[in-house]
This record gives structure tokens, C-alpha cells and sequence, in this order.
């Protein structure tokens, strides 16, 4: 590890942070290092360098050593702040539930796009996680009803947290499950929109070590082929949908065109959107008419 210099102010402590985690092959090591900084200085990233000469206490000191070090061993930097923003939204982390990756915005974006019109929307988000979609969509769509589906219960206790911090738990329905479609037996919802678990068992040991080591498995493993759990979702689907309803589903990058092309045997209008890269990586699709049978919108 780097020297540390002596006095340490907190230009020199993000120099020597940033040298740290270049070593350490991070992917973003200025910015790391500001977030550490800035978490143990209680300043906003934006006025880092405000006050370059400001001096760390010993106190301050000796936990950036820590974070520092943690930071080079590869723990997830979320882990270590236990918080992070997502959709412009804080959002507390842990170890329970997978840490909220910027593409995901775009879900959140698709979907409130599609239901900005809609009175009082239904909405149920599976695979919840944290909540982040869950809340990010109840926060900016301030009549919807949402239900957050998760098979871990600690990542439910999560998602309630975030829920509670945002202010929308009283619209923010938990529930253990994967679907729901053992618990209701009629269309009820607008939208139903996910970030299942759809990596590839055998390429699981070869994720980012801060994804592979830290995330948990049942948030990454998606089964033999990455589809276990998309091919569960777009079957029981289409029963919980009301008419016009919609499917939003994320992938990796490589699955776009066959989840498309699962769910266009039981949904219409199926289209893929991009990622922040340009990548294919979400999949929606609208229920179609029943005949004989028409479910209006209940509002």
C-alpha cells in the first residue's frame, strides 16, 4: 500500500485513495476515493474541493485507512458507505439484496412513461430486492399502488427501510413470493415489471469480483441457460394483467431477442429497449384482449 503523508488533508487524502484503488485495478478510483472521503468528511462530493486544506483528524484518519483498504480487497463501495442513490433517490445497502445498477433507471423510466396517464395505477414489481424499483416508481407516480415481491425475507426487511426513508411505505405492499399467481387468481395489475435473477450458472464465477463475491446468489443466478425465472414470470404473467397492461422485463445482453420471442406467444406489441450504452436490454410487452371477456382498468 501507498504511503500515507503526514500531515493528511483532504486533497492528499483523495490523491492517496485514488493511488490506492488504481493498484487495486478499481473501475472508478477518483470517484471512490471522493465518495469515501466526502462519507467520512459529512461534505456533499460536489464541494469536495471547496476546502482542499481542510486536515483529517486521527479519528478520521484511521477510518479511511479502513474504508481504504476494504475498498482495495474489492468489497462493493456501497457496502461500505451502506447507502447509495438510485433514480435520485437515497437508498440504504446491504449484503441481502443486489446493489442497484445504473441501467436499471431505464426500467424505471420505461415504466413510468407507459403509466404516467394511467389513474391509479397497480403495480408489481417481483424480484424486488431493496425496493429500488418498487420506490423509485411509488415516489414519482404519487397515486400508484405497488406490491414488491422477493423470495428473502432479509431483502424485504430492506426494501421496507427504503421504502419508509422515501416516504411511500404506506403505498408499498411487501409480499415472499416469486409471482403471485398462487395468492390471486384474476388480472389486477397495470404494470408488472422485474430484475430477475438471469445470469447463466456456469458464468456466475466469472462476474466482477464486487458482484460475484458480494451480491447474493439468489439475486444473480438465473438456472442452466439465465431464462429459469424469465420463462416463470412471462408464463404466469398475462394472468395477472389487466387489459392494456404491460410486461417490463430486464435482461442480459445477450437475452433480449429470445425473452422477446417468449413473450410474444402470449403478449402483443412486443419491443426491446436499450440500455444506457445502447445495449438491448429490457423487454416489454401489452396483454391481449381475452375474447368473450373484457377486464377494464379499475382505478
Amino acid at each position: 500500500m501507498c504511503s500515507q503523508p503526514d500531515p493528511l488533508t483532504l486533497r492528499d487524502a483523495i490523491y492517496w485513495a485514488e493511488s490506492i484503488f488504481e493498484s487495486a485495478k478499481i473501475d472508478s478510483p477518483r470517484a471512490d476515493a471522493e465518495w469515501i472521503v466526502g462519507d467520512i468528511l459529512s461534505i456533499e462530493r460536489p464541494k469536495l474541493y471547496l476546502k482542499p486544506d481542510t486536515r483529517l483528524t486521527n479519528t478520521q484518519i484511521e477510518r479511511l485507512r479502513s474504508l481504504v483498504s476494504r475498498r482495495g480487497d474489492r468489497v462493493p463501495l456501497q457496502h461500505l458507505l451502506g447507502y447509495t442513490e438510485f433514480f435520485s433517490l437515497p437508498f440504504l445497502c446491504s449484503p441481502n439484496a443486489l446493489i442497484p445498477r445504473p441501467e436499471t433507471e431505464i426500467l424505471v423510466e420505461t415504466a413510468i412513461s407507459y403509466l404516467l396517464n394511467r389513474p391509479m395505477p397497480r403495480i408489481l414489481d417481483l424480484c424486488t430486492g431493496s425496493g429500488v424499483i418498487a420506490v423509485s416508481l411509488a415516489h414519482n407516480l404519487p397515486d400508484a399502488e405497488v406490491v414488491a415481491a422477493d423470495l428473502s425475507i432479509s431483502a424485504l426487511l430492506l426494501a421496507r427501510q427504503n421504502a419508509r426513508k422515501n416516504g411511500v411505505s404506506g403505498r408499498i405492499s411487501l409480499f415472499r413470493a416469486h409471482l403471485l399467481s398462487s395468492i390471486l387468481d384474476q388480472p389486477v395489475f397495470h404494470a408488472i415489471v422485474a430484475n430477475p435473477p438471469y445470469v447463466a450458472t456456469q458464468d456466475v464465477s466469472g462476474l466482477q469480483t464486487e458482484v460475484r463475491d458480494f451480491d447474493p446468489a439468489l439475486a444473480l443466478d438465473g438456472g442452466p441457460d439465465g431464462l429459469t425465472l424469465l420463462r416463470q414470470i412471462i408464463s404466469e404473467a398475462p394472468s395477472l394483467l389487466l387489459e392494456n397492461g404491460f410486461l417490463l422485463l430486464e435482461t442480459s445482453h445477450d437475452q433480449p431477442h429470445r425473452v422477446a420471442d417468449l413473450m410474444a406467444a402470449s403478449l402483443r406489441d412486443v419491443s426491446i429497449v436499450k440500455d444506457l450504452t445502447g445495449t438491448d436490454r429490457f423487454v416489454v410487452g401489452f396483454r391481449k384482449p381475452r375474447k368473450g371477456r373484457r377486464h377494464s382498468a379499475v382505478a
